[in-house]
Protein backbone atom coordinates (compact mmCIF):
# COMPACT_ATOMS: atom_id res chain seq x y z
CA UNK A 1 0.00 0.00 0.00
CA UNK A 2 1.43 3.23 -1.34
CA UNK A 3 1.49 6.06 1.76
CA UNK A 4 2.89 8.86 -0.31
CA UNK A 5 4.17 9.22 -3.42
CA UNK A 6 6.81 11.36 -5.61
CA UNK A 7 5.75 15.02 -6.73
CA UNK A 8 7.72 17.74 -8.21
CA UNK A 9 6.40 21.77 -8.09
CA UNK A 10 6.14 23.25 -11.47
CA UNK A 11 7.71 26.26 -11.89
CA UNK A 12 6.08 28.69 -14.90
CA UNK A 13 8.65 30.18 -17.10
CA UNK A 14 7.87 33.02 -19.68
CA UNK A 15 9.98 34.44 -21.80
CA UNK A 16 9.35 36.99 -25.49
CA UNK A 17 9.38 36.12 -28.96
CA UNK A 18 9.10 37.64 -31.63
CA UNK A 19 5.37 36.22 -31.94
CA UNK A 20 4.91 36.96 -27.83
CA UNK A 21 5.48 36.06 -24.59
CA UNK A 22 6.20 32.25 -24.29
CA UNK A 23 4.69 29.95 -21.26
CA UNK A 24 6.63 26.95 -20.17
CA UNK A 25 6.69 24.48 -16.78
CA UNK A 26 9.57 23.31 -15.57
CA UNK A 27 10.11 20.85 -12.74
CA UNK A 28 11.42 22.42 -9.80
CA UNK A 29 11.22 21.15 -6.06
CA UNK A 30 10.88 17.13 -5.80
CA UNK A 31 9.36 15.86 -2.45
CA UNK A 32 6.72 13.00 -1.04
CA UNK A 33 3.25 14.22 -0.39
CA UNK A 34 -0.16 12.48 0.44
CA UNK A 35 -2.78 13.36 -2.12
CA UNK A 36 -6.44 11.71 -1.34
CA UNK A 37 -9.29 12.22 -3.67
CA UNK A 38 -12.29 13.20 -1.55
CA UNK A 39 -14.99 10.67 -2.34
CA UNK A 40 -18.07 11.82 -0.31
CA UNK A 41 -21.45 11.18 -2.77
CA UNK A 42 -22.09 14.84 -3.01
CA UNK A 43 -18.64 15.35 -4.09
CA UNK A 44 -18.59 12.85 -6.67
CA UNK A 45 -22.32 14.19 -7.81
CA UNK A 46 -20.62 17.18 -8.45
CA UNK A 47 -17.83 16.02 -10.14
CA UNK A 48 -20.70 14.08 -12.72
CA UNK A 49 -21.54 17.78 -13.09
CA UNK A 50 -18.64 19.25 -14.67
CA UNK A 51 -16.84 20.48 -11.29
CA UNK A 52 -13.28 19.42 -10.60
CA UNK A 53 -11.99 16.78 -9.01
CA UNK A 54 -10.46 17.92 -5.37
CA UNK A 55 -7.82 16.40 -3.48
CA UNK A 56 -6.95 16.69 0.64
CA UNK A 57 -3.07 16.71 0.70
CA UNK A 58 -0.75 16.77 3.43
CA UNK A 59 3.34 17.06 3.05
CA UNK A 60 6.16 18.57 5.08
CA UNK A 61 5.32 22.17 6.14
CA UNK A 62 8.84 22.89 4.66
CA UNK A 63 8.02 22.61 1.19
CA UNK A 64 7.24 25.94 -0.13
CA UNK A 65 3.15 24.96 -1.32
CA UNK A 66 1.38 28.41 -1.90
CA UNK A 67 -1.96 29.45 -3.25
CA UNK A 68 -1.94 28.37 -6.87
CA UNK A 69 1.24 26.05 -6.73
CA UNK A 70 1.29 23.41 -9.61
CA UNK A 71 2.81 20.54 -8.60
CA UNK A 72 3.01 16.90 -11.01
CA UNK A 73 2.79 13.17 -9.36
CA UNK A 74 5.48 11.62 -10.92
CA UNK A 75 4.26 8.04 -11.27
CA UNK A 76 1.88 8.90 -13.63
CA UNK A 77 2.45 12.90 -14.74
CA UNK A 78 -0.95 14.02 -13.20
CA UNK A 79 -1.03 18.09 -12.15
CA UNK A 80 -2.74 19.45 -9.38
CA UNK A 81 -3.11 23.13 -8.19
CA UNK A 82 -3.51 23.99 -4.72
CA UNK A 83 -6.55 26.03 -3.89
CA UNK A 84 -6.05 27.33 -0.50
CA UNK A 85 -3.32 28.69 1.52
CA UNK A 86 -1.48 25.61 3.20
CA UNK A 87 0.31 28.17 6.05
CA UNK A 88 -3.21 28.97 7.34
CA UNK A 89 -3.54 24.87 7.70
CA UNK A 90 -0.55 24.15 9.38
CA UNK A 91 -0.59 22.41 13.04
CA UNK A 92 -0.80 24.53 16.33
CA UNK A 93 1.68 25.15 18.66
CA UNK A 94 0.38 22.53 21.31
CA UNK A 95 0.56 20.00 18.65
CA UNK A 96 3.61 17.40 18.74
CA UNK A 97 6.86 18.04 17.05
CA UNK A 98 6.06 15.46 14.44
CA UNK A 99 2.50 16.99 13.69
CA UNK A 100 3.98 20.61 13.30
CA UNK A 101 6.19 19.46 11.03
CA UNK A 102 3.07 19.00 8.71
CA UNK A 103 0.84 20.59 6.45
CA UNK A 104 -2.81 19.87 4.69
CA UNK A 105 -3.69 21.54 1.50
CA UNK A 106 -6.73 21.32 -0.68
CA UNK A 107 -5.87 20.92 -4.69
CA UNK A 108 -7.90 20.59 -7.81
CA UNK A 109 -6.83 18.37 -10.73
CA UNK A 110 -5.86 20.65 -12.81
CA UNK A 111 -4.24 20.55 -17.02
CA UNK A 112 -1.13 22.84 -18.27
CA UNK A 113 -2.81 25.16 -20.14
CA UNK A 114 -1.31 24.86 -23.81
Amino acid sequence: MRLADDFVILDRRTTLSSSGPVISWVDGLQFNCLLENRSSIATLQAEQMGATSIFDGLAESNIPLEFHTVIKRMRDGATFRITDHPEDRKAPDIATEEMRGLMAFRAERWAIPG
